[in-house]
């Protein structure tokens, strides 16, 4: 008896360590920082210096880091960033939209980080090619850089796969914040509640009803064998 209800609850407890890992992609660990290459100079992509940067906007990017996978975008930068002004651009580093509608849509691929270009001055006229690495991407991912724009703030660049688990996008500006966002193709999103991906959401809810169903086949077990021994 001791022994099968041993085996119950470390079975219990692996389907409730599962939940978290399928509710959502991680980003811890994902990114591979030392696989980042530009096409002009070179690139690094890591440590914050906060002191490049102003107390608000480093409240607002701590914020993210905190959010984790399971926050939308739009819901991590809050209502102190003005998110009308928010523009993307393709990978060629011409406009191409306001973005503004796009963040609800939009969950975190790896944590906001600091691109430092060295012997390289993007512009606008020159722009430089940057590939990261996300090994937790997959192919229903449409990828984004958000990056600090000294000149137009919070903004979106396209991105081009250029493999599996890498994507490159166009920079017209120097060393800032960058992190990787994504768009999940078909899911259905809710930005207030940060709901995750909706693959995530079923795995989640077949993972509880799995456990409910063991709980209660226990219970039901456990109460005959009471009996039997009253």
């Amino acid at each position: 008896m001791k022994k099968w209800f041993g085996m119950v609850l470390s079975c219990i407890m692996m389907l409730a360590m599962g939940i978290q890992a399928l509710a959502a992609p991680s980003i811890v660990g994902s990114i591979d920082r030392g696989q980042v290459i530009s096409s002009e100079g070179s690139v690094s992509w890591g440590e914050i210096n906060a002191a490049n940067y102003s107390a608000g906007l480093m409240y607002t990017v701590n914020r993210m880091n905190r959010a984790g996978a399971r926050m939308s975008v739009r819901a991590t930068l809050g209502d102190e960033v003005d998110l009308t002004s928010v523009q993307v651009f393709d990978v060629l580093s011409e406009y191409v939209e306001e973005g503004s509608e796009l963040l609800s849509e939009m969950y975190f691929l790896s944590p906001v980080l600091e691109l430092s270009f060295s012997d390289a001055a993007p512009t606008k006229e020159n722009p430089v090619k940057v590939t990261f690495t996300a090994n937790n991407m997959t192919p229903g991912m449409t990828v984004y850089v958000l990056y600090y724009c000294e000149e137009h703030g919070w903004e979106l660049l396209e991105t081009e796969r250029t493999a599996d688990n890498q994507v490159t996008a166009a920079f017209h500006s120097g060393t800032s914040l960058a992190a990787l966002v994504y768009i999940d193709n078909g899911v259905i999103t809710d930005a207030a509640k940060g709901v995750s991906p909706k693959t995530g959401e079923s795995n989640t809810t077949l993972v509880l009803t799995a456990a409910a169903l063991l709980l209660l086949t226990f219970g039901v077990f456990a109460l005959r064998k009471s009996r039997k021994c009253a």
